[in-house]
């Protein structure tokens, strides 16, 4: 799609609306497990390191398992929320 977005204006358009909803979705998700707002700093960054791009550089390029970036992934947010 990022491919597609460059060429296409309306594609670039629903790229940047699927990121909002991410970050909105994981927005209200963190509020909901930790049960506090989580500021816009921490957001950005947990929003970035979910990224497919990430995924994708750990996973395919890395040799990364699933298993490896889901435990990765959930530890970054547990460091960032000081979570216990």
């Amino acid at each position: 799609m990022k491919e597609a977005a460059a060429g296409d204006a309306e594609v670039a358009l629903w790229c940047i609306e699927h990121e909002e909803r991410r970050r909105q979705s994981l927005a209200e998700w963190l509020g909901i497990v930790y049960e506090r707002p989580v500021d816009d700093a921490t957001l950005d960054s947990l929003w970035a390191q979910g990224s497919l791009e990430v995924f994708i550089k750990l996973t395919a390029e890395r040799g990364w398992t699933r298993e490896q970036w889901r435990d990765w992934f959930i530890a970054r947010i547990e460091d960032a929320l000081r979570a216990p």
